[in-house]
């Protein structure tokens, strides 16, 4: 009995074809397990006390805490309505520092294009300004005073003024007299469109100049409500000759204006060619204009470089997940984890039932451990299809073992529906033969010891070896021959 110990290799072909085999029980394994997991989660999900919404550890968020004075990401699972919240103020955050910088682009951008119009603007004023691009030591000027009076006060005019006077720039003329109709039509006079092209044409200037490059060489004073001086400025006395040939025609328009009822007076009150320190100073600040512009629009054009879109938020541009859809996701899962574990439960059950079962596993254990004939194998394994050609060939082997028997017992631990086919056909060429043939059961061997010659008949994955064995060991030693082994 020894041999019944003998340790049996493990075919693992066969053992995935015999699991295989009962496909359709692990299919229901499967479904059982795959429906319970999904309820019980729709259970969960649906009818509990606490809406599946504020359920806790369902997302996963990243916060910026503060610990030991310093920022740190922290990431955390929490309820579906954290998470919500989480998202739209992430949102919410990002869209505005993205307006904010683009708010702060438009703005510069304009900033930009008005310094850059400015500066343009500003050096085409000097690149054609007389008096910046003038030789302090060439400047000249001359100075007109003018009165205007009506008749009954031009007595009293004063024909004598300073030429510190007559230089004063008096800015606005909210200081005069504000009914001074004379210095606003003077004044608005001179500086019409029609002389700043008059003062153009005698210069040769381009009509497109700016008024700027002719209002530096006409300087306007108010001195008192009837009063004014105009002085003229150049790089020349022949320059100050061509703008006085304008002044000709504005001080016939005064004249033409007032008439007979004003007393008009106008007198040359200086009229100078000297190294002029204004014009130097002038010349300095213009420098310090254009200088200021440019750092202006190279600062301006620093910050633009320095708007940078905000870093994206970890899980932007993803869609807020559904609530609706994460249940049904969740009881899918559930559902699909169900139908695993039943496969898995499934495939573990048979497989340990395949390993300790105690079942035939191959046709050559028998004959390993007894040492009898196996004279052929119908069924590779439970699940293999029948081979006829076996069958022909077992029937033949046993009629030409059993020829010269008179009776011959067939052993089997089997029921006669599991090995119809082989019992059939061993039977009908024993009986064609006149040899009686016994079929008998592993547990009533007695009746094997009025037969002339024993065949044990099994079938892999079913036949049981320990029953098998002992019956073989119980036949030798009643000293019985056994032709050999048939697996049906």
């Amino acid at each position: 009995m020894d041999t019944i110990n003998e340790e049996v290799e493990i075919d693992l072909v066969r053992l995935f074809l015999s699991l295989m085999h009962k496909w359709k029980a692990l299919l229901i394994f499967s479904i059982i397990f795959g429906a319970l997991g999904y309820c019980y989660k729709y259970y969960t999900i649906e009818y509990s006390s606490i809406p599946f919404e504020e359920v806790d550890k369902q997302f996963k968020i990243e916060r910026t805490i503060i610990k030991d004075g310093r920022e740190q990401k922290e990431t955390s699972k929490v309820s579906y309505k954290l998470y919500k919240e989480d998202y739209y103020a992430k949102k919410a955050d990002y869209e505005q520092k993205v307006k904010s910088v683009e708010h702060n682009k438009s703005v510069l951008n304009d900033e930009i294009a008005v310094l850059e119009n400015n500066l343009k603007v500003k050096r085409f004023y000097l690149e054609n300004s007389v008096l910046y691009n003038c030789d302090p030591s060439n400047y000249t000027e001359k100075i007109y005073y003018y009165t205007i009076r009506d008749n009954t006060n031009s007595k009293n005019t004063n024909s004598k003024i300073s030429v510190k006077e007559a230089k004063k720039v008096s800015g606005s003329l909210e200081n005069l007299d504000t009914a001074s109709s004379v210095i606003n039509y003077a004044k608005t006079l001179l500086y019409t469109a029609e002389y700043i092209k008059d003062f153009s044409q005698v210069l040769n200037l381009p009509n497109d100049l700016t008024k700027a490059h002719i209002a530096e060489l006409i300087s306007f004073n108010a001195i008192d409500p009837y009063s004014f001086s105009i002085t003229f400025k150049g790089n020349s006395q022949e320059m100050i000759s061509l703008l006085e040939n304008v002044k000709e025609k504005f001080d016939k328009a005064l004249i033409d204006f007032y008439g007979n009822d004003y007393v008009i007076r106008q007198e040359i009150i200086s009229s100078d060619k000297n190294y002029n320190q204004g014009l130097i100073n002038y010349k300095i600040d213009q420098d310090k204009e254009l200088k200021e512009l440019e750092t202006n629009l190279v600062s301006k054009k620093l910050a633009l470089d320095q708007q940078v879109m905000p870093i994206p938020y970890e899980g932007m541009g993803e869609p807020l997940i559904d609530l609706e859809k994460f249940k049904n996701k969740k009881k899918l899962i559930f559902g699909l984890a169900g139908i695993a574990l039943g496969l898995f439960l499934g495939l573990c059950f048979y497989t340990f039932k395949y390993l300790f079962s105690g079942k035939l596993r191959d046709d050559t254990y028998i004959s390993k451990c007894t040492g009898i004939v196996n004279l052929g194998t119908v069924h590779k394994s439970e699940f293999s299809k029948e081979n006829a050609d076996e069958i022909h060939k077992i029937t033949e082997s046993v009629f030409i073992k059993c020829k010269d028997s008179k009776s011959v017992a067939v052993v089997s631990s089997l029921r006669a529906i599991d090995c119809t086919s082989v019992a059939s056909g061993i039977k009908k060429i024993l009986s064609s033969n006149n040899i009686d043939i016994t079929f008998v059961g592993v547990s009533s061997v007695v009746d094997v010891s009025k037969a002339d010659a024993v065949i044990f008949m099994e079938k892999l994955d079913i036949s049981n070896c320990e029953n098998v064995l002992r019956a073989v060991n119980h036949v030798k030693f009643i000293g019985k021959d056994i032709i050999g082994i048939v697996y049906a």
